[in-house]
């Protein structure tokens, strides 16, 4: 069914060809016609052989008719020529404006795995220049600017709460967006390329669906490697509350306890080492 309706919306783009061509065959069945007999359109042509002119008469009249569709086909064959040429130069068109124009978006990030922060990115293949970003959530309102964003740059930054607190875990990025008016930040972003046109772009950015998407115990939860550190700092500040409870003197002995004791040698007459 798909098949059909193109192959007819490509017939109706060429319908004066095709209207060209369906009269040139009318007339082609009027000529026969007349020849036979079947009509008697052309004057004193009831008896054939024709005289002179009347075959004048039916050239005339079938070379004007042919001039007039040769025409038409003419017309519609540049008319669908031009068409072409502007589509391939609209094409052309957006293809150097994408080489221009840069794309900027903003998303909430997962950094380090442990860790949460609004971004601004540019994807597309050209830098923005004197960037501006605004964004809200809850009452809280800020806004960021930058000369250049290159292609392919990324800008983090952290959230905070109503006191100016970080919010960098996920539960609490969660809760506290579960607690405020909507868990959405809206964000509005302008700037211009290097052409000087301008750009506008804006979304909302729902963080509590983000962050229930991509949690999971694995991604979240505390690795062994930072429980293990954790306990290291913790044996070490022990030793050195025990040190500083210790006198410089005593610290002194024990350094010295912990050194090697140096041996000196010295030569018998027979020129062996002797170790003491």
């Amino acid at each position: 069914m798909c098949e059909i309706n193109e192959n007819l919306a490509k017939l109706w783009k060429r319908k004066i060809s095709i209207f060209a061509i369906l009269l040139l065959l009318l007339l082609l069945a009027a000529t026969i016609a007349e020849i036979y007999g079947v009509i008697n359109i052309i004057k004193n042509s009831e008896t054939p052989p024709y005289n002179i002119d009347t075959v004048a008469q039916l050239i005339g009249a079938i070379g004007s008719i042919l001039l007039t569709i040769g025409l038409v086909v003419l017309y519609d064959k540049q008319a669908s020529i031009s068409k072409q040429q502007t589509a391939i130069q609209d094409n052309q068109e957006q293809l150097m404006q994408a080489e221009y124009e840069p794309k900027l978006k903003s998303s909430i990030g997962f950094k380090e795995r442990q860790s949460i922060q609004f971004e601004i990115h540019n994807s597309g293949k050209a830098a923005a220049h004197d960037v501006q970003l605004m964004w809200e959530y809850g009452d809280q309102k800020y806004s960021w600017t930058k000369s250049v964003i290159r292609s392919g740059e990324m800008t983090g930054f952290s959230l905070l709460d109503e006191n100016d607190n970080y919010l960098l875990h996920p539960d609490e990025v969660k809760e506290f967006f579960n607690e405020i008016d909507g868990p959405t930040i809206s964000y509005k972003i302008e700037c211009r390329d290097i052409l000087d046109n301008s750009h506008e772009f804006e979304g909302i950015i729902n963080v509590v669906e983000i962050i229930e998407s991509r949690t999971d115990p694995v991604e979240f939860s505390n690795p062994s490697g930072i429980s293990d550190e954790l306990s290291n700092i913790d044996s070490t500040l022990q030793k050195i509350q025990r040190e500083m409870k210790t006198s410089p003197i005593e610290q002194m002995e024990k350094r010295r306890s912990s050194f090697p004791k140096e041996s000196t040698e010295k030569s018998d007459d027979n020129g062996d080492n002797q170790t003491e």
